[in-house]
């Protein structure tokens, strides 16, 4: 059975995904991260999930996962934006509180505007 680092970093290359995204979002060093997947380094449940869902596949996902899988059953998810790791869902949910952000402030100025 293969180890979990290289199931890890076998899912994070598919994504298109660097170390150094990875590394960011857990709060450590690239260098750190990269032993994580060498198997260098034991993962933990609690580490797992953390990089699972930074991944954005179940931590099951990486437990089970087999290259030959891929031709039936693809976990490239095709509305990923790996460049940032974000999800289109994600980034609507950011643009949306955004959007609201602005109307807040649109309102702050105009109050701030009408009482001159």
């Amino acid at each position: 059975m293969e180890k979990i680092g290289l199931k890890i970093r076998k899912i994070r290359e598919l994504k298109n995904i660097t170390q150094d995204y990875v590394a960011k979002q857990l709060a450590i060093s690239q260098a750190s991260y990269s032993i994580i997947e060498s198997g260098r380094a034991k993962v933990s449940e609690e580490k797992l999930t953390v990089i699972a869902s930074i991944l954005d596949v179940s931590p099951e996902k990486i437990a089970t996962f087999n290259e030959l899988d891929l031709l039936s059953n693809p976990i490239i998810n095709h509305d990923s934006y790996s460049d940032s790791g974000l999800s289109l869902a994600k980034i609507v949910e950011l643009y949306e509180k955004l959007l609201l952000e602005k109307d807040r402030y649109i309102e702050i100025l105009e109050k701030q505007l009408h009482k001159r």
